[in-house]
């Protein structure tokens, strides 16, 4: 049994709590400071394969986001541009998902405006929506802080 950490949100504060899971390749307990973490709620969307593709090379060749993206479970779009790059912990329920922004969400093409008028906080790109499915449309937090 090795401990993987579970975020929980009470009353607006952030808790972190370890929980006893068996999980292959996880050697040692996590401990975060959220000192500095802010976060947001609302509901997951699904960016598709090839737009999730071509967004990271291109935030790769611009160096916004690192060519190793091996350390995140994958990337997600969220509304604000200035947050590229930023590691962001998605949880939905008791289920954490550690992600890097990779996108955001573009004025003119009315991205912003439909993330906005359904409460989309982050649309998952195609890695994440194929290995969880079932969290595409689910209600999610968005967790920001810590690598950056």
């Amino acid at each position: 049994m090795v401990s993987h950490v579970f975020l929980w949100l009470l009353a607006g504060c952030l808790i972190l709590s370890p929980v006893k899971a068996s999980q292959k390749d996880v050697e040692k307990e996590t401990v975060v400071d959220v000192s500095s973490y802010s976060h947001v709620s609302g509901y997951l969307s699904a960016y598709d394969k090839n737009p999730t593709v071509y967004t990271i090379e291109y935030r790769q060749s611009t160096g916004e986001i690192p060519h190793d993206l091996s350390g995140y479970d994958g990337v997600i779009t969220v509304l604000d541009c200035g947050r590229i790059g930023q590691e962001a912990i998605l949880a939905i329920g008791e289920k954490t998902i550690k992600t890097i922004v990779f996108d955001c969400a573009g004025q003119s093409d009315g991205g912003y405006a439909w993330m906005v008028e359904n409460n989309i906080v982050a649309e998952v790109g195609w890695g994440i929506a194929q290995k969880h499915p079932e969290i595409v449309h689910k209600k999610a937090t968005v967790i920001y802080g810590g690598g950056n």
